[in-house]
């Protein structure tokens, strides 16, 4: 198999050194990665020239060592790709991401650590990256192709299968100046496919184009999973990136948070992020700064213990029909008897991978202040707020419940509820709601009806 090796000219510290494991389903091994930027960038350059020096006289880098206005994007960064595998790589801005996926594809070196590639990859980090504007589109594909790695006869092989892709064919002798940005971004994606790739780097790609080339592309990538290409996707969905990955790499700040199954892994960011937004920035001060755009928080008087979706039977589940009834149920403990409590429970449709907008969309908000109703004074201890919908009226997709509880206009209490599925067994429900109907046929002295 060929071995594409990208790897740091500093030294490598000691417990990096050792050979790199080959194994027969591991496609791409990332060891020990570090990459150490500057903000300054006069700084930046003297610092370089200065690296460059020693490289060239024959002595040591200078360690690990931060000058002045230099930071760690990336600190000791280690996990493997298996062949087939998918990995998301999840983490809040700033966090590394993107600096890892270049290390990975060779556009920037490691300042330490490295990365052994084993086959071809097509990193996808900005669609018609590297494009050529005079040239045709004809051109480009066979310059953007050739510097992913194909020879001109592998790019004629192919060639007709990239204009079939991006259904550009009409435009395939005109210059890439006169392309739409969608009509780029179809072009980008068709050549790095159609490189046949061992492993994808994809960075955010996939929130560009239409609905109809989001569904083309995604069907592309998971018939290429399916045929044994490895990725790494970058995307600020948790639910589109479940639906691809099996393994994810949460990074915080440079490092490794987590590694895993993505299921768990994901959750775990979501968890991680919904505290970083809820929790005052000074844990220590009760006049911390607001929790949420409405009031600030005040802590102590109760706690939220979990979050359920029950069925009609009261059993805990995350699948519920069109037209049946459900109850939200929030186990709570009260601190202090003195205080009386609204409770606001809110629903949002979850994107499906091929969304356009790759964004959550609020369909339900209920108040119980709004509705009337106030929890308390309560006793000291366990409580069970309680919200029952005798028919959801949701269409069939995923949603996921917030809830957010307040006394005297304060948030005391919040947090993110299950994730759930609405079907509907039949054919015949589109709209932004489910509506319970009856259809009827009036016949001369006679009726017949249907109810749905």
């Amino acid at each position: 198999m060929l071995e594409n090796s990208l790897e740091s000219h500093a030294t490598i510290p000691p417990a990096l050194a050792e050979e790199m494991p080959v194994n027969s389903d591991t496609v791409l091994t990332i060891q020990g990665v570090s990459k150490r930027f500057c903000r300054d960038l006069k700084r930046s350059l003297w610092y370089g020239l200065q690296d460059i020096g020693r490289e060239l006289v024959g002595l040591p880098s200078r360690g690990g060592d931060l000058k002045q206005n230099e930071f760690w994007a990336l600190q000791n960064v280690s996990f493997e790709l298996k062949k087939g595998s998918v990995i998301g790589l999840v983490g809040t801005n700033g966090c590394g991401k993107t600096t890892l996926m270049r290390v990975i594809s060779g556009l920037i070196k490691p300042t330490y650590g490295k990365v052994v590639a084993y086959g071809r990859l097509a990193p996808l980090l900005a669609l018609g990256a590297g494009f050529n504007t005079i040239l045709t589109g004809r051109e480009n594909i066979y310059t953007n192709m050739s510097v992913l790695g194909l020879t001109k006869d592998e790019i004629d092989a192919v060639f007709d299968e990239v204009v079939e892709f991006s259904e550009i064919d009409y435009a395939l002798d005109a210059p890439v100046q006169s392309y739409s940005s969608g009509m780029v971004a179809r072009l980008g994606f068709a050549c790095a496919i159609c490189t046949q790739p061992d492993i994808m780097l994809i960075d955010e790609v996939l929130a560009v184009g239409d609905l109809k080339f989001r569904e083309k592309c995604i069907s592309a990538l998971e018939k290429l999973r399916d045929g044994g290409t490895s990725m790494i996707m970058v995307h600020h969905s948790p639910d589109l990136l479940l639906t691809i990955c099996d393994r994810a790499v949460y990074l915080v700040k440079g490092e490794v948070e987590d590694a895993g199954e993505a299921t768990r892994v994901i959750d775990r960011y979501e968890r991680d992020l919904n505290l970083t937004i809820r929790q005052p920035k000074n844990r220590a001060s009760e006049n911390a700064s607001a929790l949420d755009d409405e009031s600030t928080q005040t802590r102590g008087l109760l706690d939220i213990e979990a979050i359920r979706l029950v069925n009609e039977a009261g059993e805990e589940t995350e699948v519920v029909s069109c037209g049946e009834a459900c109850a939200v149920e929030i186990p709570c403990v009260v601190h202090d008897p003195t205080q009386q409590f609204n409770a606001r429970v809110t629903v949002y449709r979850l994107p499906r991978a091929e969304s356009v907008t790759q964004q959550e969309v609020l369909v339900l908000s209920l108040n119980s202040g709004k509705d009337g109703l106030i929890f308390g004074p309560l006793s000291v201890g366990r409580a069970t707020l309680r919200l029952e919908l005798p028919l959801v009226a949701l269409v069939p997709a995923r949603y996921k419940v917030t809830v957010h509880i307040y006394a005297n206009k304060s948030l005391v209490a919040s947090g993110y509820g299950p994730k759930f599925d609405v079907i509907y067994d039949r054919e015949g429900v589109g709209g932004p709601f489910y509506q319970p109907r009856q259809w009827q046929v009036q016949l001369e002295g006679a009726a017949a009806s249907r109810d749905l």
